[in-house]
């Protein structure tokens, strides 16, 4: 279940976090899943949360 609903009045929509998009699964309409300002994403690319360090990879 979902807290929000599609505009066809179902609550239960496919979460596809990575693409920032939920799907309802009675019309197959998609819906934005747009963050709110100051939210996180769910999804992130591995390592992005890591920083640079200096010097060469294995020299």
């Amino acid at each position: 279940m979902s807290s929000k609903a599609c505009v066809c009045g179902n609550t239960r929509l496919v979460k596809l976090t990575s693409q920032n998009l939920k799907i309802c699964t009675d019309c197959k309409r998609e819906i934005p899943w747009n963050l709110d300002a100051g939210q996180q994403p769910v999804y992130r690319p591995h390592r992005s949360d890591r920083k640079a360090r200096g010097g060469g990879h294995g020299v």
